[in-house]
C-alpha cells in the first residue's frame, strides 16, 4: 500500500454548496490524504465541485506534518479528524455576501 501524505488546500470558490446561496463567495479549506501534491489537488478540486462550488482561484497547498497537526486550532483539528475518517473533508468560510439579485 502506498504511503499517503496529508495535504491542506485552500481555494477561493463561488456557488451553491450545501447551505449556501448561488451568489456566495468564500474560501474552501480541504484536508485530503494523497500520495503527492498533484493527486491531492485533483481529489480536492473534484470534491469541491461535487459539493456544488466552482473554484475561482487556487490559494495555497501545504503538506501537514506531525508538528503541524499538534498546532492546529480546534476547527482545523476537527476537519483533520473528519478527513482521517473519510480520506477528505472540507469547510466553507463565507467572506462575501452581496445583496441577492432582485
Amino acid at each position: 500500500m502506498a504511503h499517503l501524505n496529508t495535504f491542506f488546500i485552500q481555494y477561493e470558490v463561488t456557488g451553491s454548496g450545501e447551505g449556501s446561496e448561488d451568489y456566495e463567495k468564500g474560501l474552501a479549506t480541504i484536508i485530503v490524504f494523497a500520495r503527492d501534491e498533484t493527486e491531492a489537488r485533483a481529489r480536492a478540486s473534484r470534491y469541491v465541485a461535487k459539493q456544488g462550488f466552482a473554484i475561482q482561484s487556487f490559494q495555497r497547498i501545504h503538506l501537514l506534518t506531525n508538528q503541524h497537526r499538534d498546532m492546529l486550532n480546534p476547527i482545523l483539528a476537527n476537519l483533520l479528524s473528519r478527513a482521517e475518517l473519510y480520506g477528505i473533508a472540507y469547510i466553507f468560510d463565507r467572506y462575501y455576501q452581496p445583496t441577492p439579485p432582485q
